[in-house]
């Protein structure tokens, strides 16, 4: 028996690649399907479960992205929500006449995905009463729901929030904290359907893995200057991108730092020309960083990030790390200062760059980083393992017959 995953791109190799590591160190046969073009081969975290017996990882098929979307498209599914018959027509024809033979002959134990709505074998595993499991692919730091201009306007044309209640169609819909399962609910999904298990990427024995999975980062950083990493949000998300560029101006101005500035790994947030015309070729400054964010970490003497999850790698690493609020219009889990120095203008993120370039910030204690793991991490749950909740949980699901 198996367990099949679906994966698209980089963020959801990244937050699922430890769960399917977990099932693989239990001794657990683990197919992985990608239904994009991604070149999963050169992929490091790809590369580091190929090591493993029981995984295989396969491309999707022309036949099988035609088969979908002749049986499974929008409007197929609203035939067969309102007629009966053509719902044993479309069932009839996809398992007896042009089966989907990847299912059929795996005999694959549950069907996993990352977020989002209708994915390739979604259908056919709900045929065949096989377990349909969404989990996550990034990790939410937000606590405003109108997070983007999308959103947004969404919002202000329709009166309304995005509507989630399609996404019930699975089995079990996993986030990492209850924050983020309100929300779900509050934009229409099933209390029922919606399930806390923590930050698998996220949990410090994947991280501390993961970083050694990355490899060492090599430069030759005179040892005088300070590395700065700042990383990239995405664009459209409520981000005062004029801000950002003056003040990343600044700190390439700053004579004692060598400055990294890393793209975002989703949507927009890869530096432009026009934004390096603005700030300026210097030799102190690097644009679009190629090393994976953890190396980064690691690498750098202290952090800054406003819009993404991944400060909470610096976190892991002991990493200081500046949060910069005032460069967007979105509120954060990072906003109160637990675990990290909260900048409210350009001249206090440059004070703290100094700051720890005379002496060195102080890192949060023990306390508060085992409050903020409780809520961000560990899914509320003390002295949990993480990783064997997944597996186990899946499991669990993966044993009982669903009520579809």
């Amino acid at each position: 028996m198996k367990y099949l995953f679906h994966f698209n791109t980089f963020n959801d190799i990244d937050h699922m690649t430890p769960v399917v590591w977990k099932f693989l160190e239990k001794g657990e046969a683990v197919d992985v399907i990608f239904l994009s073009d991604y070149d999963f081969n050169e992929d490091y975290r790809i590369v580091f479960l190929s090591k493993y017996k029981k995984f295989r990882v396969y491309r999707v098929s022309f036949f099988q992205k035609v088969r979908n979307k002749l049986f499974f498209n929008t409007k197929s599914r609203a035939l067969i929500k309102k007629y009966k018959i053509y719902k044993y027509i479309i069932e009839f024809i996809s398992e007896n006449l042009w089966k989907n033979s990847y299912l059929k002959k795996r005999d694959i134990k549950a069907v996993i995905y990352e977020w989002g709505t209708f994915r390739l074998n979604l259908d056919d595993a709900i045929q065949q009463k096989t377990p349909t499991i969404v989990l996550p692919h990034g990790l939410n730091i937000f606590k405003n729901y109108d997070i983007n201009n999308s959103i947004s306007e969404r919002k202000k044309n329709s009166g309304n929030w995005p509507d989630f209640a399609n996404r019930d169609i699975f089995d079990v819909y996993v986030v990492q904290s209850e924050r983020h399962k309100k929300w779900c609910i509050d934009w229409g999904q099933s209390p029922e359907k919606v399930e806390v298990w923590g930050s698998a990427r996220f949990y410090p024995p994947w991280s501390a893995l993961n970083l050694k999975l990355c490899g060492d980062m090599k430069r030759n950083i005179p040892k005088n200057l300070m590395k700065v990493v700042f990383f990239l949000p995405h664009w459209s998300y409520n981000v005062k991108v004029e801000k950002v560029i003056t003040l990343l101006d600044k700190i390439s101005s700053l004579s004692y730092v060598h400055l990294f500035i890393k793209g975002h790994t989703r949507g927009s947030g890869t530096i432009l020309d026009e934004h390096i015309k603005a700030i300026g070729q210097k030799n102190n400054i690097e644009f679009d960083v190629k090393e994976h964010s953890p190396q980064l970490i690691s690498y750098s003497d202290i952090v800054i990030n406003f819009g993404s999850s991944i400060a909470i790698d610096a976190l892991n690493m002991d990493t200081p790390s500046i949060h910069a609020p005032y460069l967007h219009s979105n509120r954060t889990i990072f906003d109160d200062g637990l675990v990290n120095y909260v900048a409210d203008s350009d001249e206090e993120v440059i004070a703290f760059i100094d700051k720890n370039y005379s002496s060195v910030l102080s890192l949060p204690d023990k306390e508060r980083k085992n409050l903020f793991y409780f809520k961000e991490v560990y899914g509320a749950v003390e002295e949990v393992d993480v990783h064997d909740s997944y597996y186990k949980n899946i499991k669990n699901i993966a044993s009982l017959i669903p009520i579809k």
